[in-house]
């Protein structure tokens, strides 16, 4: 029954998942869509671009092949604006770690960040909305790009002509597919952020859950961050950009915490080095950064190196453990925990290979440069990986669950008598034991039922297991509260009640000879008794916690033989 509560979690929390997924992506889509007045004009085409006194003219940005700028390079753009003019005109463009300047008919309209690049600071990059005049028309658009680093970018993105809501849906509309993932990623790692103390305490400190919502909360901040999102947000320009390069430089570290924690062996030896590795090389950067020393920004090179490695190592040594049929955790693992795993990486790591090419490619070798690269392959493996996570850790906790069931069986048969269902003496004398260090006051009440041995010569032991089940059953009902009823052996109980007084353990006797004088016995022809003896904590001696059932065992004796000696005058 608890494994299978523990099924319907796992299916309500992904329902939970899924409907949380399809409620963003409705709001995402709600949100951008809208038809606007004056469409949005692409001035892809048309341009002339000089660099280093060369000018190439009628160029297309899109397909420009300019090189890698490196650290004061300057590329000048010009282009001829529409003749027809819109209200509160704007363009809009992507610019990549250079200052910008823009003029129109050779007169200064926009500049921006040139006291960045002067005092050695990191220049973000993103979008750039610059304002027009109303008289724009039919004027000519120069945009002046100094690069302020090595390796700053290549190619051009695309440049906008239109009003500045429009610019602004238009920009998040082209990104729908990546502002929901990011959200979702977002939203799902704070989810499990809130989470995972109460898992932490609840499961033995098991940092799986922890790591797998820092994880989701750097994919999607790293996604969202790609995409310029949060310069939407925020009048801080640099925010959006360091969250980008620190997102990515921190989810190796994350990766690896995480297959640290699901792995053993081999595999979680190597993973304890990545992590202690990436967290070295991340707070390098940091340390760097803030000595002015090298750009956070001129580092995402030698981290694709690393992540590439290993990733390799990571992937071939899980393909090596199912080839050799060893599950990550141990031998009571769950394959199906470790397949989704599995798969979670290889889909991630795949994806994000390729879009690694792609933007190798782009910026050393495409026309069109790294200002038109994306990455959706990388966005999709974020939420496939995020996504074969949680379904790992689901299967990972029902093969904990099930495992906990097997082990409470087990203690079940060593602890329980099979006949009564009762704890067994071994159970009774460990627990006496852990009584020796208890401040809370207690009774030990020891039970001896009548008739047992008459009733398995008269009618056999058959009659004489119902006998003994029918008392502990009504034992059970009197002492509903007792810390522990269980069967000494033969027809000899025992009774531990805590936090009670002597005058309710009395109470309760007398509920029970009211119960059993009412009660039918199987055999409907003798009628239950018993002789019991009570003891106290108080009376504790320097014999400890069994010198005190023992004492409450010899009153019982001393009950039993006066009723003996009553029965038997009886008689006479």
């Amino acid at each position: 029954m608890f494994l299978s509560a523990q099924k319907h979690r796992a299916a309500l929390f992904t329902l939970i998942a899924v409907i949380l997924g399809m409620v963003i992506l409705l709001g995402c889509y709600f949100f951008l869509h809208k038809s606007s007045i004056y469409p949005v004009v692409n001035l892809n085409s048309g341009w002339s671009i000089t660099h280093k006194d060369i000018t190439y003219q009628n160029i297309t940005l899109s397909r420009s092949d300019i090189g890698v700028a490196d650290n004061g390079d300057v590329y000048i753009l010009a282009v001829r604006l529409p003749k027809s003019s819109i209200p509160y005109p704007c363009i809009e463009f992507r610019s990549i770690h250079s200052a910008v300047d823009a003029y129109l008919d050779g007169r200064m309209i926009y500049t921006w960040g040139h006291r960045l690049a002067l005092d050695g600071e990191m220049v973000p990059k993103g979008m750039r909305t610059i304002p027009l005049p109303d008289d724009y028309a039919g004027k000519t658009l120069t945009i002046r790009l100094t690069s302020a680093q090595n390796l700053a970018f290549s190619g051009f993105s695309p440049v906008y002509l239109g009003s500045r809501q429009d610019l602004f849906f238009q920009s998040l509309s082209h990104s729908i597919f990546h502002l929901f993932v990011g959200i979702f990623l977002l939203v799902m790692g704070l989810i499990l952020l809130f989470l995972s103390p109460y898992l932490l305490l609840s499961h033995n400190m098991d940092f799986r859950i922890f790591f797998c919502s820092i994880i989701s909360l750097l994919l999607g901040s790293y996604v969202l961050s790609y995409y310029d999102i949060f310069n939407y947000f925020t009048d801080r320009i640099s925010l959006n950009t360091t969250i980008e390069y620190m997102s990515f430089y921190l989810i190796p570290v994350a990766l690896s915490g995480y297959i640290m924690m699901a792995s053993r062996n081999l595999l979680r030896k190597i993973c304890i080095s990545f992590f202690l590795t990436n967290s070295i090389f991340v707070m390098c950067v940091v340390l760097m950064a803030l000595m002015n020393t090298m750009l956070i920004s001129e580092h995402t090179t030698s981290l694709h190196i690393l992540c590439l490695s290993e990733g390799i190592i990571i992937l071939s040594l899980i393909i090596r453990n199912f080839h050799r049929k060893s599950p990550l955790r141990g031998p009571d693992s769950d394959n199906a925990s470790d397949v989704a795993l599995l798969t979670g990486i290889t889909g991630f790591l795949i994806c994000a290979v390729i879009d690694i090419i792609k933007y190798t490619f782009a910026k050393y070798r495409g026309a069109g440069g790294e200002a038109n690269n994306d990455i959706t392959f990388t966005t999709f493996g974020a939420l496939f990986f995020v996504m074969c996570l949680l379904v790992s850790y689901f299967f990972y906790r029902l093969s904990e669950i099930s495992s906990q069931q097997k082990n409470l069986q087990l203690e079940n048969l060593a602890y329980l008598d099979p006949l009564t269902g009762l704890a067994n003496r071994a159970r009774c004398e460990n627990f006496l034991s852990a009584l020796s260090g208890s401040d809370l006051p207690y009774f030990i009440i020891s039970i001896d039922l009548d008739h047992l041995k008459l009733v398995n010569d008269t009618w056999g032991h058959p009659e004489g297991d119902r006998w003994l089940s029918s008392f502990a059953v009504i034992l059970q009902d009197t002492f509903w509260d007792a810390s522990l009823i269980g069967r000494m052996g033969g027809d000899e109980f025992l009774i531990v009640q805590e936090h009670r007084s002597c005058s309710v353990i009395n109470s309760r006797l007398q509920d029970l000879q009211t119960l059993l004088s009412g009660q039918k016995s199987p055999l409907q022809k003798i009628h239950y008794g018993f002789s019991y003896g009570c003891a106290a904590s108080s009376e504790l001696s320097g014999t400890g916690v069994s010198g005190l059932y023992q004492l409450a065992d010899n009153r019982m004796y001393q009950m039993k033989q006066q009723r003996h000696m009553m029965q038997e005058g009886g008689r006479l």
